[in-house]
């Protein structure tokens, strides 16, 4: 056997085994900065996040570096989950971008913020502007690598998210060039998120949803941000729970009696 071989080998696997050892120290840190418990997965969350915009557009992926915690929103009983997710859809050189007016990219990795609620939700897609509203910039070394293979075969690089049916309504015009989408029970929620949230939101290239139960905040950048931008993604996410919470409980205007 070739001596060479088995020294480049070793050598490569103590430099991933090292990788693992540093991104399970950074995560541990980052827990206790955060006030969390580090988890290994995501098991604990409903079968709901599988349904979100995100998950479709990116068709999944490895997720990484999960903590959670105990929170209250609203004064109810709440958990919030972060995790890096590392898209699904990049590791076979396609990418993915959610079909509003204007389009948005994913890229990966994404930082996410998740809050879990005792209940369910209205749907709701909320988009601040952001880099990732020019679809086709900056390539990723996978795009680079699968794009020749693309052409022979004619199947296209840039793929849409599939809109589950309570978000297909037109895309709405918001404040501070926010915009979105909405089932009509979220409409009044929606047009008062921008002033809520923008504070929070700056620096971050970012898309809020909620699916059933879960209110979800993530930068689809493509760059990691750091514990206060982990931070910021809590406290959107947990504020829009908030909102959203509150005008379910308030409910629609009565119509007037006939």
């Amino acid at each position: 056997m070739d001596l060479s071989f088995v020294v480049i080998a070793a050598g490569g696997a103590a430099l991933l085994a090292g990788a693992v050892v540093q991104s399970r120290r950074a995560r541990r840190a980052r827990a206790r900065r955060l006030g969390h418990e580090v988890y290994g997965d995501l098991s604990h969350l409903p079968a709901a996040l599988q349904d979100t915009v995100l998950w479709r557009v990116t068709e999944g992926g490895r997720e990484r570096e999960v903590t959670a915690a105990d929170v209250e929103v609203d004064g109810a009983a709440a958990e919030v989950t972060t995790f890096v997710l590392d898209p699904l859809r990049e590791l076979r050189a396609e990418w993915g971008y959610v079909p509003i007016d204007p389009p948005f990219r994913v890229r990966g990795p994404i930082a996410v913020a998740v809050v879990a609620l005792a209940h369910e939700l209205p749907r709701v897609l909320l988009r601040r502007p952001g880099p990732s509203d020019d679809i086709g910039a900056r390539r990723s070394d996978y795009e680079a690598i699968g794009a020749p293979l693309r052409a022979i075969s004619g199947i296209p690089a840039a793929l849409p998210a599939d809109l589950p049916p309570a978000l297909a309504g037109p895309t709405i015009a918001l404040a501070e060039g926010w915009r979105g989408v909405a089932e009509p029970a979220a409409a009044a929620a929606l047009a008062a998120l921008p002033g809520a949230l923008e504070a929070r939101a700056r620096g971050l290239d970012l898309m809020i949803e909620s699916c059933g139960a879960l209110v979800l905040a993530a930068d689809v950048s493509g760059e990691l941000p750091d514990d206060d931008g982990f931070a910021a993604l809590i406290e959107l996410a947990r504020e829009t729970a908030r909102r959203l919470r509150r005008g379910r409980a308030e409910g629609p205007p009565e119509s007037p009696p006939r």
